[in-house]
């Protein structure tokens, strides 16, 4: 790593989320961090409305179109020339779903041994049914990058499982912006139009209602707390929309 000038981060995003802002602008924040976010492109299908961008990092976005296998394909070279053009000391990966970034990434890397790499994953060895074929390919893929970022112990573990040492995970989490909730609650506290029948403190979920978020163990685990706790139990409020909210509502 340099010494005597910030660290050059960048970060690369196939669709980089409202949410990912936060966590995004929370490392930029870092003393002597410079950070430079790529994303393919800025809408994707969960249906995310972007107000604005960031003034606490560089934000790149190679397409204005709906992700796709083939936007990727088309922002390849952009996305080579993004590499070349930042010069970065480190590089952040997320996921390893995109051979065409992929093939950047590596690509620069070899070009420029001393480049660290390190891969973003929120994969867990449940999400899917694993092909031993594609298995195979990924830990090949994963042996080229020096480290990892993961969001919790099962992901840790599914890369551990392609051949990651331990060592060279580190588990970071999600996050939120915290300040962004906690003003705009305080805000409409004050314009009185806190929910009428929500005195008390509640459990709140916001989100998509859709079954990779699977809702109803977390509505049948509110059943137990509520049998536990009795009249001390306070309410569950889930916010959003989606192909669940049917199932939702009769469960």
């Amino acid at each position: 790593m340099p010494t005597g000038r910030p660290v050059h981060i960048l970060w690369h995003w196939f669709t980089l989320g409202p949410y990912h802002f936060a966590r995004m602008a929370a490392i930029a924040r870092q003393p002597g961090v410079k950070l430079t976010v790529i994303e393919s492109a800025n809408r994707d299908g969960h249906g995310w409305r972007r107000e604005s961008g960031s003034e606490q990092f560089q934000l790149v976005t190679l397409s204005n179109e709906l992700k796709s296998r083939d936007t990727h394909r088309r922002v390849a070279q952009a996305y080579w020339d993004g590499l070349c053009g930042a010069v970065p000391d480190l590089i952040v990966e997320s996921g390893y779903a995109e051979m065409h970034s992929l093939h950047s990434l590596l690509r620069y890397r070899r070009l420029h041994p001393e480049v660290r790499t390190l891969l973003w994953s929120e994969t867990t060895r449940w999400d899917h049914k694993r092909s031993p074929v594609l298995e195979t390919l990924k830990k090949l893929i994963v042996g080229e990058f020096d480290g990892a970022l993961v969001a919790g112990r099962p992901h840790a573990e599914y890369i551990e499982s392609l051949g990651m040492a331990p060592e060279a995970i580190q588990i970071v989490g999600n996050c939120v912006d915290n300040e962004f909730f906690r003003s705009e609650a305080a805000q409409i506290r004050e314009m009185g139009r806190s929910h009428p029948t929500k005195e008390r403190p509640y459990f709140l979920y916001v989100g998509r209602f859709v079954p990779e978020k699977n809702l109803p163990f977390l509505v049948r685990s509110y059943v137990r707390y509520r049998e536990a706790a009795g009249k001390d139990a306070i309410d569950l409020v889930l916010v959003g929309s989606g192909a669940e909210e049917g199932r939702l509502r009769s469960l």
